[in-house]
């Protein structure tokens, strides 16, 4: 995939958010594409339909948020469209903090 197309989504994330892109996409860091003080992101773009299967990517990024003691979500987009995957004790406190407000 070009990395025109995972640039485009980097800057997405990066501005839905308000979170800050990591210099060289984290490979100097080990901190992934995005990262604030509490979060790294991994960002992929794949060129097929559906939600591709992303084990290796993601095995990697949990050991980056360990490292770094934060949570993690990698955001895949794809022809179908665009999918999360997070921690599921970390969806259930964003649940709470949502249901909180």
């Amino acid at each position: 995939m070009s990395r025109e197309k995972g640039d485009l989504l980097e800057d997405r994330v990066a501005n839905d958010l308000g979170i800050k892109k990591t210099t060289n996409s984290g490979a100097k860091w080990d901190n992934a594409d995005l990262s604030n003080r509490k979060l790294i992101i991994e960002c992929k773009v794949k060129d097929k339909e559906g939600f591709q299967g992303c084990k290796g990517e993601i095995k990697k990024l949990i050991a980056q948020a360990a490292k770094h003691s934060k949570e993690w979500a990698y955001i895949q987009q794809n022809k179908s469209g665009t999918f999360v995957v997070i921690d599921y004790n970390y969806f259930l406190e964003l649940l709470d903090k949502k249901n909180d407000s």
